[in-house]
């Protein structure tokens, strides 16, 4: 048995038959206090809503706004066939889109466009 292991199965032991003392029941006290305060402070965390929810809520709406900024574009200029990212991007700009996506941000949308039906032209992947 290891030095450390031996140290502390004597603690184990000292303190399962022990006579009780003034200082062990006060640690014990003490240590009760803290955990119901802890648990207090747990319970009242798991009431407030979780941050990375809101998060990701932001993130979702700033993706829906970019998504019908994008369908506005598109249906603002059907006349023109077919659309790159690039130009689609070029089309926020013009429309006062602010903040301005990467092109491949643009290209997902797009794509997602494409797979729910919700374009009016053709795009093309150049």
């Amino acid at each position: 048995m290891s030095r450390r292991l031996a140290i502390i199965e004597g603690q184990r032991y000292a303190l399962a038959y022990a006579p009780p003392s003034a200082d062990l029941q006060a640690l014990v006290l003490e240590l009760q206090a803290e955990n119901r305060e802890l648990r207090r402070q747990v319970a009242d965390r798991s009431a407030q809503p979780d941050a990375l929810s809101e998060h990701n809520r932001a993130r979702q709406a700033d993706g829906e706004r970019l998504d019908a900024a994008i369908s506005a574009a598109l249906a603002a200029d059907a006349g023109s066939g077919t659309w790159t990212a690039k130009e689609v991007g070029r089309a926020l700009e013009r429309a006062g889109f602010t903040p301005l996506p990467a092109r491949r941000t643009v290209a997902d949308h797009l794509k997602a466009l494409r797979a729910r039906g919700g374009t009016v032209c053709r795009l093309r992947n150049a």
